[in-house]
């Protein structure tokens, strides 16, 4: 079987798609927290509940640090992109995805999602981080579930 390593044959995906350098500081970012966004204002209680996208896992409460917290500042259901630099950009790569600008990471979302994010109020609850442990996701890192943190 040819192609490029993997970690675990079951998954399918190469190694090199599950181990990123870690995204850039925001501006403005504090230290590390563990956060819950949502679009509701009234969270009190966060039970667990089964993820839609993977309902054989167990239900989990699902929470993001704070160097990740950037994707996750979008209504809920909004398609996005999210990409930074790593040590091995390219100059060319850098130029095409940055152009001119000193921006340390870029998201992206479509067209059709801009009245609808401009909209959105958005809610950051910060979880208790003592109760939480990583969850190891499949997927490849960049795909919102990479960072993200569960308590069962």
């Amino acid at each position: 079987m040819g192609g490029p390593p993997v970690t675990d044959p079951d998954a399918g995906y190469p190694a090199a798609m599950l181990a990123r350098e870690p995204a850039p500081p925001h501006a403005g970012e504090r230290p590390f927290a563990l956060w819950h966004f949502s679009e509701d204002p009234s969270l009190g209680e966060f039970r667990p509940r089964t993820s839609a996208a993977n309902p054989g896992q167990p239900p989990l409460v699902w929470a993001v640090d704070t160097r990740h917290a950037p994707m996750f500042w979008f209504p809920r259901d909004c398609p996005r992109g999210c990409v930074w630099p790593v040590s091995t950009t390219t100059a060319e790569d850098r130029e095409r995805f940055f152009g001119q600008t000193s921006a340390t990471r870029i998201h992206v979302i479509e067209a059709d999602w801009l009245d609808r994010v401009r909209a959105c109020r958005l809610y950051a609850y910060r979880q208790p981080s003592h109760q939480h442990h990583a969850f190891t996701s499949r997927r490849p890192a960049g795909l919102p579930g990479d960072a993200a943190i569960g308590v069962p």
